[in-house]
């Protein structure tokens, strides 16, 4: 063997050995991540769309046993119309996940949480795909970062362990985008022609997937073509037949309803984003419709952990050395960088079009968050290698690096890993320094709550506390129902639910968050005239109120 094939060899080897401890910490990432999500699921309340999503789930399952027992019964018609009718009209991914998980997964953890596993599983695949993505390009501290900033912004981590759609779609698109870029990149160590298409693959399937999940999914070309048009043109062909083949034939497959008339239900489930009605959000004191269309910008400047927010500026400007980097031996994590923050404005673009629905806090656009992380782990690993440099010219102290590293870890999620642990569980509440916390953003005009979490605080002091045979009134009206699956209908059979402006005179508790957009002028006035018999919050802004609706209630 020549001197040049035994380097060359040795460098495989070893380049091979960094990739496998990559896929095993990654591994560990994505088990600890989905055992931390389902420890913690049932903190939190039923919110707004869960038992829309979860109701689908059922129905899912249903079809899948009618499926096993009953192949060509289940693929008619007529069972695809009775188990797979669309009036939520959202895709069928999510749903199959939600109900094979929440039949096995679900077992492990209460009653109240089931359906949240699903959510669970693909997110622990995100920060499974972030740390690839991240140590491959930054190092494993930095991936080690980007993982922990993610899952330490409050609001992200709250949607994580909900049975819904926003989490999902982060969790996919980040997962799509991840895989277009393996498919392009040009690997130091040759790739055969079937592993190039085999990658390509998994990235149109993985979209499909997305497709499959929510509406979101349909920009994601707009990230990976144009990127790859400039930078990765020799794997264009690729990507394209296998997104443009694989996507749509996954997106079909995984949702029923979509197999017979499916342009006409295509078209149907178009429209219905196009007609969805608007839902009133309160910004900066001023009740819109459509919000002004920088409230993307603006909410996710607020609800950033500033620690977290600030080194994803200092990844911004790294754009400064591109052309220096894209020219030299950074090229690699340069394309990987522009590609992150070319993701980064598509997904947060629409979002800040005049016509867009704007509100939910930050959930409508939660898929910009990954890119945020790799950012900031990008501004860690910049921070990072800066102070090694000024530290090696002044001190000589055994193993600088990991000794920095952990003192710099451990000063950049200090501060996000507090504001975790004081929201709880209240994390979709959770404002930052910039406004003055949620006392500031409260009283400049926010919305303290708007998704319904907060009503199993209320439940619970309610099983506790009210008489046997109590009348208890819900707002906003509908949400009665859902506050039956709370501890509240379990624990107390006794108690009775009403809502609307009849049962509100009749009744002796009355339950409401602090969502001034869904408060009646009844509740406005009871919540200004009277002092609540419970108030639940954090930082002295009440989240939730139990009052008494009429003289002489118990």
């Amino acid at each position: 063997m020549s001197a040049q094939t035994e380097v060359t060899a040795r460098s495989n080897a070893l380049r091979l050995s960094s990739s496998t401890k990559r896929a095993v910490s990654a591994a560990a990432v994505f088990c600890v991540t989905v055992a931390a999500l389902m420890a913690t699921d049932s903190m939190y309340g039923i919110t707004y769309d869960e038992p829309i999503y979860t109701s689908k789930a059922t129905q899912a399952l249903e079809w899948l046993r009618l499926l096993i027992r009953a192949p060509g019964v289940a693929a008619s018609g007529e069972a695809i119309d009775s188990y797979w009718h669309a009036k939520d009209e959202h895709p069928g991914f999510s749903k199959l996940v939600t109900a094979v998980s929440g039949a096995t997964l679900g077992k492990l953890v209460p009653y109240n949480a089931t359906w949240r596993t699903g959510t669970n599983l693909l997110c622990a695949c995100c920060f499974a795909g972030l740390y690839l993505f991240v140590a491959a390009l930054w190092g494993g501290a930095a991936a080690i970062y980007a993982v922990s900033a993610l899952l330490l912004m409050p609001r992200v981590f709250a949607h994580c362990h909900l049975a819904a759609l926003d989490a999902p779609i982060m969790s996919l698109s980040l997962l799509t985008v991840v895989a277009a870029w393996k498919a392009s990149a040009d690997d130091d160590a040759p790739t055969t022609t079937r592993t190039a298409w085999a990658r390509a693959a998994l990235a149109g399937t993985l979209w499909g997937l997305a497709l499959g999940t929510k509406l979101n999914a349909f920009f994601l070309p707009f990230v990976v073509f144009p990127w790859a048009l400039l930078f990765a043109r020799k794997h264009l062909l690729k990507l394209a037949v296998c997104f443009g083949a694989l996507g749509p034939v996954v997106f079909v497959a995984t949702w029923p309803w979509l197999w017979h008339s499916p342009w006409a239900r295509f078209v149907e489930y178009f429209q219905f984003h196009f007609r969805h009605d608007p839902v009133s959000v309160l910004y900066f004191g001023k009740v819109y419709a459509l919000a002004p269309w920088h409230y993307a910008l603006v909410m996710s400047a607020i609800t950033l952990p500033p620690a977290t927010g600030l080194l994803a500026l200092v990844g911004v400007a790294r754009v400064r050395w591109l052309r220096r980097d894209l020219a030299g031996v950074e090229r690699t994590s340069a394309v990987a960088l522009l590609l992150v923050a070319w993701a980064l404005l598509v997904n947060l673009g629409p979002s800040c079009l005049p016509s867009s629905p704007k509100y939910s806090g930050v959930r409508l656009f939660l898929p910009i968050f990954p890119y945020v992380a790799i950012l900031a782990a990008v501004g860690f690993r910049t921070v990072l290698d800066a102070g090694i440099q000024w530290a090696a010219r002044r001190v000589d102290v055994p193993q600088l690096r990991p000794k920095l590293t952990a003192v710099l870890l451990f000063c950049a999620l200090v501060g996000p890993l507090a504001a975790v642990a004081k929201f709880t569980p209240y994390h979709l509440s959770y404002y930052n320094l910039l406004i003055g916390g949620l006392p500031g953003a409260a009283r400049r005009g926010m919305e303290p709550t708007y998704w319904g979490d907060t009503y199993r605080s209320a439940s619970l002091w309610l099983a506790a506390h009210a008489p046997e045979g109590a009348t208890v009134w819900i707002e906003p009206l509908g949400f009665e129902s859902t506050v039956r699956y709370f501890e509240l209908g379990p624990l107390r059979p006794d108690l009775r639910f009403s809502s609307g402006p009849a049962g509100f005179a009749t009744a002796d508790f009355a339950v409401t968050q602090n969502k001034p957009t869904e408060m009646s002028e009844l509740t406005k006035r009871l919540v200004a005239t009277t002092e609540p018999v419970y108030a639940d919050g954090v930082d002295g802004v009440p989240l939730i109120y139990v009052l008494r609706p009429r003289a002489g209630s118990p």
